[in-house]
């Protein structure tokens, strides 16, 4: 039986994101894919670029869209529904969107608020309320993805040591909690459609200045999870790793938890040693973390390391195992909200009179000029506990 033909529309998608999110949608062959954005010439550019690729097999179609202009949102629902020819749309992507907080000094703060929210809310429900009807005659299950942020969950920015880089984004920030309420509300005044606001982390694309701790190659693949099939509650909210509740708060209520890692991804030596043939000298059973009895993962390696971690290829494991073990651990109890990417701790110092840990961690940031294009940035923070795990197999100096 052939998989019914899904048709799905991603606002903002002629870059960043939304473009890393089409890439992998086009590979599907029963997806009809819409590129919107309101730049002509890049929408063209995109759909041309996804189209070339050898292993698109979606039918990809481009629809111009201004989200924070309803004329222009009026015109692409009526060239979308044409270009369908009767069929339902079943998937919008609200993807677009913008952050204006460094232009308030020059804008003003009213300015820059409108114009965000402008593109960030206002465009989210209007875009979503004039594809309605496209949308509720879809058959497969007809969901609206709203691309939110951490920084939009009052949960996690209510939270004593939760940290962002855009804390101070009083526009951004604020939009994206506007997002989620909007979520909400679509789901609650149409339960016939599944909507949901995503996290997909701190991805390096134009709206930070590229300086996001994350591949948007990466970050669009919870996007596209949620596309593709409905996923969890509507509404809902959701991030790399799953719900916002994450493993350690159901079990340890009372602890607010940061995890600096100094490296782009997880498993420490194992992620920065690469050399062939690299295997860990203790056997493969005594290196696992025997609190997670329940767990268990088949990796996706080449043919000689598929396997289950419950059974190594090996007595000594190679590093791809390893490697693929600590980043399951890490989805599987939602761990990466926790999570904090290319931050290397500099400076630690123990506070009697507060009795307190005082921190300096540092991330990179990179800027547009070639010579000096990394530099670094440190931030304050604050801890009850401080527990060290420094590998010295990764410290070469």
């Amino acid at each position: 039986m052939s998989t019914p033909t899904l048709a799905i529309l991603i606002t903002g998608s002629n870059q960043g994101l939304g473009f890393e999110t089409a890439r992998h949608l086009s590979k599907h062959p029963h997806i009809h894919l819409f590129i919107s954005g309101r730049n002509p010439s890049r929408v063209q550019e995109a759909q041309e670029n996804i189209t070339k690729e050898e292993d698109c097999k979606a039918v990809i179609d481009n629809v111009v869209i201004d989200v924070s202009d309803d004329a222009s949102i009026k015109a692409g629902v009526k060239e979308v529904e044409a270009k369908l020819n009767g069929a339902a749309l079943d998937v919008l992507v609200n993807n677009a969107g913008v952050g204006f907080d460094r232009q308030i000094e020059t804008l003003g703060l009213r300015t820059a608020m409108e114009k965000t929210y402008a593109t960030n809310v206002f465009g989210v429900a209007v875009i979503s309320e004039s594809f309605l009807p496209l949308l509720k005659k879809s058959t497969v299950g007809p969901r609206i993805v709203n691309v939110g942020s951490g920084v939009g969950s009052l949960s996690l920015m209510s939270k004593k040591n939760w940290i962002s880089d855009n804390l101070s984004f009083i526009a951004y920030n604020s939009s994206k909690a506007a997002l989620s309420s909007i979520t909400c509300t679509l789901a609650m005044k149409n339960p016939d459609i599944h909507v949901t606001v995503l996290n997909p982390g701190s991805n390096a694309t134009n709206i930070n200045n590229f300086t996001g701790t994350m591949d948007p190659k990466d970050g669009s693949m919870l996007i596209v999870q949620h596309a593709l099939e409905r996923t969890g509650k509507s509404p809902g909210f959701y991030t790399t790793g799953g719900e916002d509740l994450g493993w350690f708060p159901q079990r340890i209520p009372n602890v607010n938890l940061t995890i600096y890692e100094k490296n782009a991804g997880m498993g420490g030596a194992w992620y920065l040693d690469r050399y062939p043939e690299l295997a860990c000298d203790i056997p493969s059973h005594c290196v696992r973390f025997f609190v997670f009895t329940d767990f268990k993962i088949v990796i996706s390696l080449p043919s000689k390391y598929q396997l289950s971690f419950e059974e190594n290829s090996a007595l000594y494991a190679p590093d791809p195992e390893i490697c693929a073990y600590l980043e399951g651990i890490v989805d599987k109890y939602k761990l990466m909200q926790y999570i904090r990417l290319q931050h290397e701790l500099v400076h630690a110092r123990y506070d009697e009179l507060t009795a307190k840990r005082h921190l300096r961690p540092r991330r990179p940031v990179v800027h547009s000029d070639p010579v000096n294009s990394i530099d670094y940035k440190e931030i304050e923070d604050m801890a009850d506990v401080l527990f060290a795990g420094l590998d010295g197999l990764s410290r070469w100096t």
